[in-house]
């Protein structure tokens, strides 16, 4: 990872603020104000927010405090490392991601696989924006402006990943996965304390395997999903009951082997039942 000098990808970057959670208070941070603290931030395992409200960095003062939810982040350091190992990259694989954000995956695959490839990204103006820095870290990347959960790019793919949380995987990227391909991505109906990772391969005769591994972190969910509201604290006093269910154990997960893992096959296969509230127990 450290073949692909992320600070070129990401110069501009937004620092928390606060112990408040969810996070609102920001500080804009860029390499000529305040370098040192930037490339802590940028080579930190943590998520990297680049954007706030929406609203492109470079129409904000840097080192001014800003207020918002983030509306566009680099996954961290750690996630898109396992991310790699899970995918298996080879030499002259064909590579896609979903959600490419500043191109930072797709840096790191282009230089594993040799060859060009292919990234999607829903925003148009990060696009626009990160085309030139991929350029200059030498990074031989495609990047296109659209929402892959309508649809990806035409072809087929030997590896796929999502950099976002899907409560089930579109059918339009099965469809687009080559025999022998592997897909990974993390599904999430938007609950914060629940994150799994979808891992499905396609066979060289065509079928479809998968598993499902309950994970304590994973990608945020997408635009279209976001966080189920979480219920503000009671004005007065009162008796407050906790309920948790917790996930099956990751031995359990095995696509299609009934029990737990059968109630959640269908986030694998794409079922319209779990794509409001993501995967549940009976």
């Amino acid at each position: 990872m450290t073949q692909v000098p992320r600070h070129v990808l990401i110069p501009r970057a937004y620092q928390r603020l606060g112990s408040e959670r969810p996070v609102r208070r920001w500080r804009l941070l860029d390499a000529i104000g305040d370098l040192a603290a930037l490339l802590e931030l940028i080579y930190s395992t943590d998520q990297v927010v680049v954007r706030i409200g929406g609203v492109r960095p470079e129409e904000q003062s840097v080192g001014a405090e800003c207020t918002g939810a983030p509306t566009a982040m680099s996954s961290g350091a750690g996630l898109l490392a396992v991310a790699l190992q899970d995918l298996r990259l080879e030499p002259g694989d064909r590579f896609l991601e979903v959600g490419a954000c500043t191109g930072y995956l797709c840096a790191l695959a282009a230089w594993l696989t040799g060859r060009q490839v292919t990234g999607v990204e829903i925003d148009w103006s990060l696009v626009r924006e990160t085309g030139p820095r991929l350029a200059q870290a030498g990074a031989d990347v495609w990047l296109l402006a659209r929402d892959a959960e309508r649809g990806l790019p035409d072809g087929t793919w030997d590896k796929i990943t999502a950099s976002f949380a899907v409560p089930s995987i579109p059918a339009s990227w099965l469809h687009r996965l080559a025999p022998g391909g592997r897909l990974r991505t993390t599904i999430n109906g938007g609950a914060p304390g629940w994150h799994a990772t979808a891992l499905v391969q396609r066979g060289i005769a065509g079928a479809l395997t998968g598993t499902l591994t309950a994970e304590l972190w994973g990608h945020v969910p997408s635009r279209r999903v976001g966080w189920l509201p979480v219920p503000s604290p009671p004005d007065g006093p009162g008796r407050t009951r906790c309920a948790v269910l917790p996930p099956p154990a990751h031995t359990a997960r095995l696509l299609g082997g009934g029990g737990p893992s059968a109630a959640r096959g269908a986030a694998l296969l794409g079922s319209g039942r779990q794509r409001r509230g993501g995967p549940r127990r009976g």
